[in-house]
This record gives structure tokens, C-alpha cells and sequence, in this order.
């Protein structure tokens, strides 16, 4: 399709994909020479110390799903810069290459390279950002990581732990592991049944979650024991049995957040979350982040108006009230604290270091 802008005839070409932009602020478009972009295939150390450089007014990302850790680093990375992130343009890649310059139209998810209009789809957070996960239709069992395959230590208990699960859900839930050390669950499994439960029953999902800041906690004392010790592997079967219930429902959230609120109120909460992560820091910043959780959501279940909780214990201003940026907010969080406990255990704890591996499925070509 070739569409007019002034003068100049665009062909237009319709991408199969979705683009997600940040921190793009008030920007609606934005103008780059070759050398004011940059093309990242992966967010390695070497990319995010180019990308902190400055020297950049926007970065191509291949593709990343917008919730992982690596996301949350360039996040904070090109925090109070002007970089803008467009991510999801694998497609663009062999162009941008060979191109001196390019426009992105942020508000209407267009990129404009040599007299081409690439138009992507709008982004969907459900759709776009949920992670690939197998269902069995014979068994009717859900693999939530299909590509980890547990050594036999480790599956027992992080079966273990999901089947503690049961005790925090309002249906049946049981766990199995198979042969190859991939774990399969049935029943009340999937991420829109924690998310349709959780969302009406916020008083247990607040107390469950504080609950497991206080596992977390355990197992950040234990971290130094070098020898199995069961203790410290109950914990962290425990560990897994509350990470089920929020682990991904996320894309759901956010997307309840966009359609009450707004991107922008979206990216309100998110920022404060990038600010108060501990991934930066983990050695450090660890033990505050537990204890500012704790006190969050004691926050929560106590009745403090959210708007006063954010201040008090994270000193943010201006923060949206509704119920979903709360639970946002909670599970992104969470979501960093737990890596960082289980990352600093992994390096302290001989025999947790051992056993934590998760073989990867090989590709097949």
C-alpha cells in the first residue's frame, strides 16, 4: 500500500508483530541519524554498558520479553535519560542496518525507514507478554517452563513446593515431575485463575505474599550452610509453593491496569518499582528490600490508603490508589526480590549451588 505524507509517496508494509515503546515520555515521534541508534540482538553486559554511554537517542530491541530481569536492568540503566527503547523489531533488523536515518512515530506504532512506512500491531500484554508455557491435552497437565529440565534433587522439591501450594488455592492443585525433570501441573493451574481469585480475594493474596517475604527472609539467613540441610530445603520448597500464585499473572495485571488507567499510570508505578529494585545491588540491598516489602504490605493488610503506604515506605509521590497498580506494583517487586534471594543464595550456599541448574532444551535446527 503506498500512502501520501507531504510530498513523498511511502509504501506502507504491515509488520506481523507488535513494537513496545519506553521511555519515550511525552514523545510522539522522534528523528535519528544512523549514529543516534543502536541495534540490539540481546541485552548482554556489553550492549547495556553501550546502551549507559549516552551516546544514543533510541535502541532497536530484537525482541525481550518486557517483564524479564534483563528488562528490568535496562530499565534502570536508561532511567532519567532520553533513550528511547523500541522492542519487538526483529523484523527491522537487516534494514536498520543499511539505513541513514529513520523516524518513529511512537503514537502510531510506525517506523520509517527509506520511503517505508513499517507499521506494527498495538501491543497487548496478555497477548505480547506472557510467557510460552505447554499444555498436555491428554493429561490436561501445564508445563509453566517448558524449556527447564530440574536434576532429580532439585524437581523433589520444587514438586514439593508447588503441592504445598494447594494449602494457599482455592481448588485442587497437584505437581508431578517426569522423566526428563520437567515439572507438570493440573488442576487449578492456569495464570487467569490466580489472577480471576486473587483479584477478589485480596485479602488472602496480601497475606500470602507477606507470608512469603517471611520464607524469603529464611532463606536469605540460611545462605551460608554449605551442606544439605532440611531446614533450609523446606524453605525452599516453600519458596516455590507461593511463587505460583503470582508468578504469572503480571501481563494480566498490567493489562487491567492500561484499561483503567492508562499507559501512563502504568509506567507511574513501574518506574518506582525500577527505582526500589534491588537487582543493581543484591549484596546489598537485599535485606532492605525484604524489610521494606514487609512493611508494605503490613501497610496493605492493615488498611493504610495506598497512596500513604507508597510514601511511607518507598517516599513516592503521586502514586495511583486503584487495586490493580497495587497488585502490580506487589508482583513486580516480588519479582525481583525472590531472584535476588535465590541469586545471593545460589553463590553463598555450596550444596544449593549444586543442585540449581536447570538444563536448557537444546535447539534444534
Amino acid at each position: 500500500m503506498k500512502i501520501m505524507k507531504g510530498a513523498v509517496v511511502l509504501n506502507q508494509i504491515l509488520m506481523p508483530t507488535s513494537v513496545f515503546f519506553i521511555n519515550n515520555g511525552n514523545l510522539s515521534e522522534i528523528s535519528l541519524k544512523k549514529d543516534e541508534w543502536i541495534s540490539v540482538s540481546n541485552l548482554n553486559t556489553e550492549y547495556l554498558e553501550r546502551i549507559k554511554s549516552d551516546n544514543y537517542k533510541a535502541v532497536f530491541l530484537r525482541r525481550e520479553n518486557i517483564f524479564s530481569h534483563a528488562m528490568n536492568v535496562l530499565r534502570k540503566v536508561i532511567y532519567k535519560s532520553s533513550v528511547v527503547v523500541a522492542i519487538g523489531t526483529e523484523g527491522l533488523f537487516d534494514v536498520l542496518e543499511n539505513a541513514d536515518n529513520c523516524i518513529i512515530n511512537i503514537s502510531d506504532n510506525i517506523i520509517t525507514i527509506n520511503d517505508n512506512d513499517y507499521v506494527f500491531k498495538d501491543f497487548s500484554f496478555s497477548r505480547d507478554a506472557s510467557e510460552i508455557m505447554e499444555y498436555n491435552l491428554d493429561t490436561d497437565e501445564i508445563c509453566y517452563k517448558p524449556d527447564y529440565y530440574y536434576n532429580e534433587e532439585l524437581s523433589y522439591i520444587v514438586v514439593n513446593g508447588y503441592n504445598m501450594a494447594r494449602n494457599l488455592l482455592p481448588a485442587f492443585h497437584s505437581s508431578r515431575s517426569d522423566y526428563q525433570g520437567r515439572i507438570w501441573n493440573k488442576g487449578f493451574i492456569f495464570p487467569h485463575q490466580f489472577y480471576d481469585y486473587y483479584s477478589v480475594h485480596t485479602d488472602e493474596f496480601y497475606n500470602h505474599l507477606r507470608d512469603y517475604v517471611f520464607v524469603l527472609e529464611k532463606i536469605f539467613s540460611l545462605r551460608h550452610l554449605n551442606t544439605k540441610e532440611e531446614e533450609f530445603s523446606y524453605a525452599i520448597s516453600k519458596h516455590y509453593s507461593y511463587s505460583i500464585i503470582f508468578s504469572f499473572i503480571t501481563p494480566i495485571v498490567s493489562e487491567k491496569v492500561v484499561a483503567v488507567l492508562g499507559n501512563d499510570e502504568l509506567e507511574k508505578v513501574y518506574n518506582v518499582f525500577v527505582v526500589n529494585s534491588p537487582i543493581h545491588s543484591k549484596d546489598n540491598l537485599t535485606d532492605t528490600s525484604l524489610k521494606n516489602m514487609k512493611d508494605f504490605l503490613t501497610g496493605v493488610i492493615g488498611g493504610t490508603p495506598n497512596k500513604e503506604n507508597y510514601f511511607n515506605v518507598y517516599h513516592a509521590f503521586d502514586m495511583p490508589s486503584h487495586n490493580s497498580a497495587l497488585m502490580y506494583f506487589v508482583a513486580n517487586m516480588l519479582s525481583d526480590i525472590r531472584r535476588c534471594v535465590i541469586n545471593v543464595t545460589t553463590e553463598s550456599n555450596n550444596w544449593f549451588k549444586a543442585i540449581y541448574k536447570h538444563r536448557k532444551k537444546p535447539e534444534i535446527y
